[in-house]
This record gives C-alpha cells, sequence and structure tokens, in this order.
C-alpha cells in the first residue's frame, strides 16, 4: 500500500439480542463454508478419477495439456464462480429465513440470514483453499469447526 493505513477493532456490547442474531449469522456462514468446501471436494475427488482427467494427465507437458486441464476443470465447476453458484445453492437449500416487513408494507417477506454477496464471498473463500490444494501450493482444505467458526463475514460488493 502507498498510503498508511490501521484497523480498529473493539468489543461489541450490545443486547442479548443482537448477539444472539450476529451468532445465527456467523453459525450460517459457517455451514454455509463448510458444505460449499465439502462439495467442492467431492467434485475434484470425482473429477481427479475420471478418465479424461488421466488422459490429459498423460499429455506432455505444454500449453495445451494445460489449457485441457483448465477446460475439464472449468466444466467440473472447479472456479471461483462456480463455487459462488455452489454457495448460493447452500444457502437457499438451507431454508434460514427471517420474517421482514417493510413500515407501512402490506405484506411480509422472507428474507434469508445472509445476503446473496455474503455467500459469494464465502464461496470465494474457500475457492481459494481449493486453489491451494488443486495447484500443489497448500494442503488439503480443512473444514471449519463450530468451536474456532468464522471470526469475520464479508460481502462481495463494496
Amino acid at each position: 500500500m502507498s498510503s498508511p493505513s490501521f484497523i480498529f477493532e473493539m468489543p461489541i456490547k450490545d443486547s442479548d439480542d443482537v448477539v444472539r442474531f450476529l451468532e445465527s449469522k456467523f453459525d450460517f456462514g459457517l455451514s454455509v463454508y463448510n458444505a460449499t468446501l465439502n462439495t467442492a471436494l467431492g467434485r475434484l475427488e470425482r473429477m481427479r478419477r475420471s478418465a479424461e482427467w488421466k488422459t490429459a494427465l498423460a499429455m506432455p507437458k505444454g500449453k495445451e495439456r494445460n489449457r485441457e486441464l483448465n477446460r475439464i476443470r472449468n466444466s467440473w465447476g472447479l472456479t471461483q464462480y462456480g463455487l459462488h453458484t455452489i454457495a448460493n445453492v447452500h444457502r437457499n437449500a438451507a431454508k434460514r429465513f427471517v420474517r421482514r416487513s417493510e413500515p407501512g408494507a402490506k405484506r411480509t417477506k422472507d428474507e434469508c440470514i445472509l445476503g446473496v454477496h455474503v455467500a459469494q464471498k464465502i464461496g470465494a473463500r474457500a475457492w481459494v483453499a481449493i486453489e491451494r490444494y488443486i495447484f500443489g501450493e497448500g494442503g488439503r482444505p480443512r473444514f471449519k469447526s463450530r468451536r474456532r467458526g468464522l471470526h469475520s463475514l464479508e460481502g462481495q460488493s463494496a
């Protein structure tokens, strides 16, 4: 960075209902992360067992082989945007909704406790772990435990 910057952290001192609300968001985010990671690891294992992948690995090293391996990986949905989709599928399938009513509105609507952009960012977080594993830069990614959990949630857009 060209300019100095800093982060200031403060503990939240709020009422119990706000703390419970945040805990439920973090708990659900953890579930979405673990489900997304599980789906991605399963796809990766099935992809590596496929005959198509083994044939591509047998090709001589070079640009053509890399192109073929990337094409196969993309067809299995092992991309950053593929994991965004997987995270959103898990988010919607969990059906953890909160009833919301707008002031003066005639109807109430159900909203997921995690937004779409938050789920996409969770998918991106899982992609970083899977990508390191795929390209041999790190070990097999681990699931996050409830005890250690997520430390932060962020949205995809600014």
